[in-house]
């Protein structure tokens, strides 16, 4: 008995231990003063907002914290203390039951992720602190800050997914700065889940607001309403299968309250569809290519260098996916999301070239993290095909927003030319009426690298291939080795870029050579712009030389143990290894 006695002391005291420990964290938690860079409120400035100077902003980490402030934080330690269960601390769930995992494989392409897994997670499940250790460290005088509206839109959202979502946000959002989480219901046909929308759990119906739309109107018109119907100060746009991050919402509302007319993303981290295991997002920018298909980019080496605070806020093209944030005020003047968007798709990248040619900037902050659903095909229908829709909307923007730049998206998308894309002539009168900017404003001014891959500025382009011993450039990541190997039929992934600049481009990287020896290999680095070591000469079809060393690309086999090598040697017009096609060249290297 005396035994049992101890043991029961013992618990109590390292569950009383924990406790106060936790509240001694966070009560005597570092304040420190990290306010945006002037270079970054210049560039809000020049986009047309107020500047803001770093003596006047809202500061991050002031020391005289409300008491307000003080009791939301410590209000959200109980929601992420660790604890035992399936899933929990954003951990995968693998089912090994036959009975789950043959009623997952029915049930996958219900919402094109594992249903049944996600089933078994708690809807309040914890998960893992995702942000830089830094991140930690810094408090927000959020008793300040704009309130905010969360709006998710969904369409036969799974119950848990769905929920899980609005869990995540009220429990880790400061109930201060949260107006409220209005569900946009754009008239889903599941029986099940409209009965248990009638019955939202108690936990969060106090912030919870039910709104449905009476016909399917799509995920931009969807918004819109929920837009409309705010009552926050700055609106949040979350997909429905999310999971927000401990004070996620505070970096992105410190940045608006400095600049009303900035748009803010969080960084994105990825939940596995399978197990919904919880994968590190990384610091990228968010861009596209001509056919508008958006894409990440990792920052370079040398940006890396350049940030002087490895915290600061990113500057971005585009925002990350539909995740955002943005005052209601600049949403409105900004006439919000294109209505004549249809069901899925383009929302998000039409905002954002009317953000930035409009008068805003969008920056993604480090310190927010949200954890997402990535599935490579949504589940949703629409008349005609969901890739119909999608394309039609693509064109939609490309009328609206790229002038004469639509060339380049008619090139690389064929099929897209003459397709109707609906009356833009309300857009055309704000954009007149808002003094916005033109596309080339953009592409000089926000992404200057997509220009160096405009049609004009190519000389050739495609994978390119030595006939001889029938490889190919094979190109990877920032810092590695240009390689060489057998051509594969996935195309892009092995094109090239030789633009009229004499860059040889893969993306935003170029091939450089840092070594002027025989022998040596090229590697892909950050675009310079200034010659050097990123300077080549090529005619078709036949070598590529470097300007500056003077030595050409060569293939030196390997033998039977190694694969062919990409070198540099002595150039030999002789040499069927130095002789080196592009796909597709312009005509006037066709002479």
């Amino acid at each position: 008995m005396p035994r049992v006695y101890f043991t029961v002391v013992i618990s109590g005291t390292a569950w009383l231990s924990l406790a106060f420990l936790l509240f001694f964290i966070h009560h005597e938690n570092k304040h420190i003063f990290n306010n945006v860079r002037q270079a970054m409120v210049a560039d809000i400035a020049a986009a047309g907002a107020p500047a803001v100077h770093p003596h006047n902003a809202h500061s991050i980490g002031q020391r005289n914290l409300d008491h307000r402030d003080l009791d939301s934080v410590l209000g959200q330690l109980d929601k992420d203390i660790p604890r035992f269960g399936p899933g929990e601390g954003g951990q995968p769930l693998m089912l090994s039951g036959v009975a789950d995992m043959e009623k997952a494989k029915k049930t996958k392409n219900i919402h094109n992720f594992n249903l049944v897994v996600s089933d078994k997670i708690s809807l309040e499940r914890t998960v893992k602190d995702t942000r830089d250790s830094r991140c930690q460290d810094i408090t927000y005088r959020f008793s300040k800050f704009p309130t905010a509206s969360v709006i998710i839109v969904f369409h036969n959202e799974a119950w848990s997914t769905l929920m899980r979502t609005v869990h995540s946000v009220v429990n880790r959002t400061p109930h201060d700065i949260l107006a409220e989480v209005v569900l946009v219901d754009d008239a889903s046909t599941d029986d099940e889940l409209e009965k248990k929308l009638q019955n939202i759990p108690k936990l969060v119906r106090g912030k919870v607001r039910l709104i449905r739309t009476t016909q399917r109107e799509g995920v931009a018109r969807a918004k819109i309403r929920g837009a409309r119907e705010a009552r926050g100060e700055v609106l949040v746009f979350l997909d429905s299968h999310c999971e927000v991050n401990t004070h996620w919402l505070e970096p992105m509302l410190d940045l608006i309250h400095q600049g009303p007319t900035t748009v803010v993303s969080p960084i994105i981290d990825s939940i596995d569809p399978e197990t919904f295991g919880f994968q590190d997002g990384s610091l990228s920018r968010v861009s596209f290519r001509w056919s508008l298909e958006t894409r990440r980019i990792l920052l370079s080496k040398m940006e890396k260098a350049d940030r002087l605070n490895p915290l600061e806020p990113v500057r971005s093209p585009l925002t990350n996916g539909g995740i955002f944030a943005v005052s209601k005020t600049f949403f409105e003047k900004v006439g919000g999301l294109d209505a004549g968007l249809d069901a899925w798709g383009a929302d998000a990248l039409d905002f954002s070239f009317k953000t930035w040619m409009c008068g805003g900037s969008i920056y993604i902050v480090p310190c927010s993290r949200v954890g997402h659903v990535t599935r490579k095909v949504p589940p949703y229908s629409s008349p005609g095909s969901l890739e119909t829709s999608y394309q039609r909307n693509l064109v939609r923007i490309a009328e609206t927003w790229m002038d004469e730049y639509k060339e380049e998206f008619y090139s690389a998308v064929p099929d897209a030319r003459d397709r109707y894309f609906g009356d833009i002539s309300e857009i055309e009168s704000m954009k007149t009426r808002l003094h916005c900017h033109s596309f080339d404003w953009y592409l000089n001014h926000v992404t200057p690298s997509l220009l160096a891959t405009a049609n004009n500025a190519r000389r050739a382009w495609g994978r390119v291939h030595n006939q001889n011993h029938d490889l190919c450039f094979i190109p990877s990541g920032e810092g590695k080795k240009l390689l060489v190997d057998t051509c594969s039929d996935d195309s892009k992934k092995q094109a090239l870029l030789l633009t009229k600049d004499f860059e040889i481009r893969f993306e935003d990287l170029c091939l450089d050579l840092s070594d002027y020896r025989i022998g040596q290999q090229a590697t892909l680095e950050a675009c310079h712009g200034m010659a050097g070591t990123q300077e080549w000469i090529h005619s078709k079809p036949g070598q590529i030389k470097h300007r500056e060393s003077g030595y050409c690309l060569d293939v030196a086999m390997g033998g039977r143990i190694y694969k062919p090598r990409l070198i540099t040697n002595e150039c030999s017009k002789d040499s069927g290894t130095q002789k080196w096609e592009f796909r597709h060249y312009t005509k006037r290297m066709n002479h």
